[in-house]
């Protein structure tokens, strides 16, 4: 649905008539609060005018004062306002969504708190990144609450005040994203979260133990979720918490902190077609650059590998390492994990339904790291100082500036 000003639906796209003549949006943004947090990515569209990200947002409901919302209703009554809604203008979307397994029948906002988050994904997304879309959570905290106390069962269902709310800007032309329940990104800020209270525990005790479990089943679904699934971030099979993880994938400040920005553009603008296969050889590594950030791909023993496998490794390392919800950008590390004794029988492994916990076959490695000189490509780009530092684990900030 779609409301202009919080008063009655109007459908469709907004024509120039609906905007008041003083539409320009208030630029005061709400940079989030931790655990709240932001996160651009193509995944949620491109191309998209952040002139027509203000013009929309300019008809969201707006009001200082604390606002009961109806969730998941079709009766409009006013003056209660409703979630989930849109609101539209040329290439951009806005949406307020309510996000996680259960919802309550009311929520209490703040409009122009809702709207201050939607200035800051306008301002850090399309303005600031290219064009690309993006979200925003807003009381986050209501889920790491719930999942924090000593007496959660993620077999049981979630109570409708771990509900949070998640705005998220995308190209009107695509259809309408729910970050807040399919993007990784949230599995890793809650497992991250988990791991935090883990740390204060005293180590064996039942909390320690407790947060332990959590850490590991949410890093397992974070890597587990595709690009562009509609995979949420609680739906739990047996493997969540049966199965070790496959992938390894490590962060290294030694590595530099390559700009978002440029791996994102070689996430989506240098891989090969999904299904092509290339051959890697020992000592050929393969190198796809953009700006700061440079992708290595290598192999200890000869192997085939489709794109499709390093698009999937590759999107889970950045969510991890690069575009982590809480970290700053490093560089890091995907490959396989697994003993020599399992290697061959596992080699030949038929990987039809890839994640992120078993994109790569053993001996594959893939290293994302900021580039400190001019490309150079090819054999020519293994004999430089930056890759050189990352092959034998020192920082490559050592090589400002060299050939």
């Amino acid at each position: 649905m779609d409301y202009l000003l919080g008063h009655q639906p109007a459908h469709g796209m907004l024509s120039p008539r609906t905007i008041p003549p003083s539409w320009h949006f208030p630029r005061n943004t709400n940079p989030p609060v931790p655990p709240d947090f932001y996160r651009c990515n193509q995944l949620y569209g491109n191309n998209i005018a952040a002139g027509d990200c203000w013009r929309a947002a300019a008809t969201m409901p707006q009001s200082d004062l604390i606002t009961t919302y109806m969730v998941n209703t079709e009766h409009y009554q006013p003056p209660n306002f409703i979630l989930p809604y849109s609101v539209t203008f040329g290439s951009c979307r806005v949406s307020v969504q309510t996000s996680g397994p259960s919802y309550p029948r009311f929520l209490s906002l703040r409009p122009n708190a809702v709207r201050a988050v939607a200035s800051n994904v306008i301002r850090k997304c399309p303005s600031e990144s290219d064009g690309i879309g993006g979200f925003q959570t807003l009381n986050l905290q209501n889920l790491i609450t719930y999942l924090s106390m000593p007496t959660t069962n993620l077999a049981a269902p979630y109570p409708p005040s771990s509900a949070f709310i998640t705005v998220a800007i995308s190209n009107s032309k695509d259809p309408e994203p729910s970050p807040g329940d399919t993007d990784s990104s949230v599995a890793l800020l809650i497992a991250d979260s988990m791991h935090a209270k883990e740390r204060k525990e005293s180590q064996g005790s039942e909390l320690f133990k407790h947060y332990g479990f959590l850490t590991g089943v949410f890093v397992h679904q974070a890597v587990s979720m595709l690009s562009g699934s509609l995979r949420s971030w609680w739906s739990m099979d047996a493997s969540s918490s049966a199965v070790p993880d496959e992938m390894t994938y490590e962060c290294d400040p030694k590595l530099g902190s390559p700009a978002t920005v440029d791996c994102a553009h070689i996430e989506w603008s240098e891989l090969g077609n999904p299904s092509d296969t290339f051959e890697v050889r020992p000592g050929d590594v393969k190198f796809l650059s953009s700006n700061t950030c440079v992708l290595a791909i290598s192999a200890a023993i000869p192997l085939v590998l489709t794109w499709a496998q390093v698009q999937i490794a590759l999107s889970a390392l950045m969510s991890i390492c690069i575009q982590h919800p809480l970290q700053a950008s490093q560089g890091g590390r995907a490959y396989f994990g697994v003993s020599t004794t399992q290697l061959s029988g596992r080699r030949a492994r038929k990987r039809d339904n890839l994640s992120g916990l078993n994109a790569l076959p053993p001996h594959a490695n893939l290293t994302l790291f900021a580039q400190q000189e001019p490309f150079l490509g090819g054999a020519s780009e293994a004999n430089t100082c930056t890759w050189q530092s990352v092959v034998q684990g020192m920082a490559v900030d050592s090589c400002t500036g060299k050939i």
